[in-house]
């Protein structure tokens, strides 16, 4: 029984090969590596004609983007929806990718207080704290943010690995006791300046922004000029003045000077680049192809 008949027994015979149609156009995609194209047309293609096929593709496309939790649900759905008609061989492969994909997931456990802040991690609403549960991510860098009224927004970068629990607890600050911090850049003919406190892009100098006090990391990028980093301590109530000056970067040491606001330090950094782990792989053993044709499981 191909695909287009089998999708049929639920759907109308037009859905069925429109369902057939975007499973190859996702298949196309796929192949020229244009995954966020491969999600759309599989989605659309399990949409019209329910067939499992469209799961198992959509999962393989998920993978490869990146999208480590949505792809292991892709899988589950195929398996759970396909049944016993998912051949044998076929179905131990996905389970072993799901597991080999497992390994490549991580949960944040999230409390603030007080609580009731609002949750995002990645920019996705993840809830109230106390939260139902952890945040399951993907292993690599993420954005966690909490927001809760009358109290300042917590922005905080965080990097997990596979299977790592990671606990997070959020003592947030009123607006009454946050510190202020403000950036400006003292050279005239310095290119646009990009600041970032706690990995997190507060845009071009000059710049301020209300943060809890504490320990923050604070990063200047400017093309031409060493990269700046430097750990700051705010404490409650305290308006922080910085003009940065910046500096042609040498190839033995990179000079930084902060003045005003009666601080002022020289030192030596390194223009470093972090790279961002992602957590995908094409290459696990045992991964099932992409499957189109007369076999809708």
């Amino acid at each position: 029984m191909c695909a287009a008949s089998a999708a049929a027994g639920q759907s109308a015979p037009g859905d069925a090969e429109r369902a057939q149609r975007l499973l190859a156009e996702g298949i196309v995609a796929f192949e020229q590596g244009q995954n966020d194209v491969a999600i759309e047309r599989f989605e659309a293609s399990y949409r019209a004609g329910r067939a499992p096929v469209a799961l198992v593709n959509l999962g393989q496309a998920l993978r490869a983007s990146g999208r480590v939790v949505e792809a292991i649900d892709a899988f589950e759905r195929y398996l759970r929806e396909g049944g016993a008609r998912v051949p044998q061989e076929r179905a131990a492969a996905v389970r072993e990718t799901i597991e080999t994909l497992r390994g490549q997931i991580a949960s944040l456990v999230i409390t603030s207080e007080p609580a009731g802040a609002r949750v995002r991690v990645d920019g996705r609403d993840a809830g109230t704290t106390p939260l139902a549960g952890p945040v399951i991510v993907a292993a690599g860098v993420h954005t966690v943010e909490l927001d809760l009224a009358e109290y300042v927004v917590v922005r905080e970068r965080v990097r997990v690995g596979g299977r790592e629990r990671r606990a997070l607890s959020f003592r947030l600050a009123t607006v009454q006791t946050a510190a202020e911090l403000s950036v400006s850049i003292i050279n005239r003919e310095a290119p646009a300046s990009r600041v970032l406190v706690d990995g997190i892009d507060l845009g071009l100098a000059p710049v301020s922004r209300r943060l809890s006090a504490g320990g923050h990391q604070l990063v200047i990028e400017a093309s031409g000029y060493a990269r700046l980093e430097q750990e700051l301590v705010l404490v409650p109530r305290q308006r922080r003045q910085l003009r940065v000056e910046l500096r042609r970067p040498s190839p033995s040491w990179l000079p930084w000077v902060l003045a005003g606001a009666g601080v002022a330090a020289i030192g030596a950094t390194a223009a470093t680049i972090v790279a961002v782990d992602r957590a995908q792989s094409r290459d696990i053993p045992n991964t099932p192809v992409i499957v189109v044709g007369p076999a809708p499981f």
